[in-house]
């Protein structure tokens, strides 16, 4: 091996190792790429699933708001009725005690 030959393997030798490890990392670069646009797809699917998870509860929430809100009512109107039979009943009897007492 003369000296030309020598130093030109020496030039030659580092130059292919970069330009090798250089398309490696482009190879690298282009799948992890890739890889990544198909996490962030994925991650649409679940931030879309979680959206129509969020508004199934929403509308669930809003039902039982309704149903809760017209129980409510029910009950209201129950308390009145119920306080007015109770009102009705309590004059009935202060009168009906009213006349057992009336002297004859």
């Amino acid at each position: 091996m003369t000296a030309t030959q020598f130093y030109v393997w020496i030039i030659v030798l580092p130059i292919t190792t970069v330009i090798t490890v250089l398309i490696g990392v482009l190879l690298n670069n282009n799948n992890m790429n890739h890889r990544f646009s198909d996490m962030s797809g994925r991650f649409d699917e679940i931030g879309n699933r979680f959206n129509d998870v969020n508004q199934r509860l929403n509308d669930l929430n809003t039902r039982v708001h309704e149903r809760l809100s017209d129980f409510s009512q029910r009950l209201t109107d129950m308390n009145s009725q119920f306080g007015q039979r109770l009102n009705d009943l309590n004059i009935q009897f202060s009168q009906r005690f009213d006349d057992v007492n009336k002297p004859v």
